[in-house]
């Protein structure tokens, strides 16, 4: 059984007639290496697995490679018959359906629709063209995403490293890196690993993706806008809930709804408690880049 939230204990009778504090760890800080991180045989590259570094990127027997373009892309087809994990799902927060075709795809999705950082993504949402001597050389990243300062964001996720270091690979990935950055588009490489870190924050954002459809009124809303604004931006998380009304079983699935909608934010690396800090998410200070229109035009 996991326990969410770590709990203090008092203990009477400490010699002095005065409570003695025990504090129970959060359960992830003390859980077994290997059960914090997903396994698989296809976990690290067959190829590529001892390399422990990205090779140098060679370019003397590449075509050249010019015309570049980006472009949005059609969603990714699926079959449901292939042997790699595929999933499609209708997002919140983009109000739009998403495909991927891995579960680290699957799980940079969850991190995009939970956490009120991002504004905006698309799973393979853009198109990457150039013209070679050989023809037409295509790449589609797993996601571009807007962020709430303004920045779009490129990501590739695969499970390790050891998957960006395939020297071809590398060097479709530098390229497209320098081209995007003309477009003032940041490039990211993520990995299993990365999304990994922190259990606790994984286990927060699997529990608020599974609450994103929890429905909740607009007199609930508007209590809970209402209390942070009293409060001056930000209140514990029991009065935020209490704020709400209604079933109190329920509250926590709603404060979740609405931190996927936008509307509040909590720190999703720590353990849910009553005492936590619940704030408002302040407006966009401008309009977001459109991510979904031809981004080497501007």
């Amino acid at each position: 059984m996991i326990i969410d939230t770590p709990l203090n204990v008092l203990v009477e009778g400490d010699g002095r007639g005065s409570p003695l504090a025990l504090k129970i760890p959060d359960p992830f800080d003390v859980m077994n290496g290997r059960a914090k991180k997903s396994g698989g045989r296809n976990r690290t590259h067959p190829l590529f697995s001892t390399t422990t570094s990205e090779p140098a990127v060679i370019r003397g027997s590449t075509p050249h490679w010019d015309a570049f373009f980006a472009v949005p892309a059609a969603s990714i087809a699926l079959t449901f018959n292939r042997k790699a994990a595929t999933f499609s799902e209708f997002s919140m927060k983009s109000r739009r359906t998403q495909t991927g075709e891995s579960g680290w795809e699957r799980m940079n999705y969850k991190e995009k629709e939970v956490d009120p950082h991002w504004v905006d993504f698309q799973l393979h949402g853009i198109k990457l063209q150039w013209r070679t001597d050989t023809g037409i050389k295509t790449y589609t990243p797993d996601v571009i995403a807007a962020n709430e300062h303004g920045d779009v964001v490129v990501e590739e996720v695969k499970a390790s490293p050891t998957y960006f270091h395939d020297p071809e690979y590398a060097l479709l990935l530098e390229r497209a890196e320098a081209e995007l950055a003309k477009l003032n588009i940041q490039f990211r490489k993520v990995t299993g690993d990365d999304l990994e870190a922190s259990p606790r924050r994984r286990y927060n954002i699997a529990a608020a993706f599974a609450d994103r459809f929890t429905a909740y009124s607009e007199k609930q809303t508007e209590a809970v806008q209402r209390l942070l604004c009293v409060e001056g931006g930000a209140a514990a998380r029991g009065r935020v809930e209490e704020a709400m009304g209604g079933n109190p079983m329920v509250a926590r699935k709603i404060v979740n709804a609405m931190m996927c909608a936008r509307l509040v934010r909590y720190d999703l690396n720590s353990a849910p408690a009553r005492d936590d800090l619940v704030s408002a998410v302040p407006p966009l200070s401008a309009r977001p880049r459109d991510i979904r229109t031809r981004l080497d035009l501007r």
